[in-house]
């Protein structure tokens, strides 16, 4: 009686273990909301860079979206929050989205250091993006935006020392 108990319950372990493996397959695989989203992110293309936020278009590898979609640049990339700002000692100029650079002065003794973004935003960079209070705007010919996706950072970009 015991060895059946024992092959039963280990059956019944083996089918849920199962069920569960299928039902976590069947959830990876189900596309949510509109098209180009998966679990609430976006794949997009870069076609312009401004300050704090990027120009993009959607994009599924293969066709590029007609409409305009702002995506706010990670935090510590952005210029407006931090540009004259100073953190320990350290104070933050010069933005330029175009060439992506800054340059950075330690107050104690006035040295210098110039910044780049590595890897830089490019046109046609594809990035993901989620949704996010992100506290960026843009103005666009009849309005003023609140940017609300925000670049997920997933090819590791960060300010580093310019040689």
């Amino acid at each position: 009686m015991a060895k059946l108990l024992d092959d039963t319950l280990a059956n019944t372990v083996q089918d849920t273990h199962r069920e569960r493996q299928h039902t976590r397959i069947d959830r990876t695989r189900r596309r949510v909301g509109p098209v180009n989203t998966f679990a609430g992110i976006r794949r997009l293309i870069v076609t312009d860079i401004q300050d704090d936020y990027l120009t993009c278009r959607t994009w599924d590898g293969v066709t590029k979206g007609d409409t305009d979609v702002y995506v706010a640049k990670p935090y510590f990339l952005q210029k407006t929050p931090h540009d004259g700002e100073t953190r320990r000692g350290i104070t933050a100029s010069s933005y330029s989205a175009a060439s992506a650079t800054r340059i950075m002065t330690r107050d104690a003794d006035a040295e210098t250091e110039n910044q780049i973004v590595i890897p830089s935003y490019a046109a046609n960079d594809e990035i993901f993006a989620m949704s996010a209070a992100t506290g960026v705007t843009t103005t666009t010919e009849d309005d003023e935006l609140d940017v609300v996706l925000i670049d997920l950072n997933n090819d590791a970009r960060t300010w580093a020392h310019n040689l």
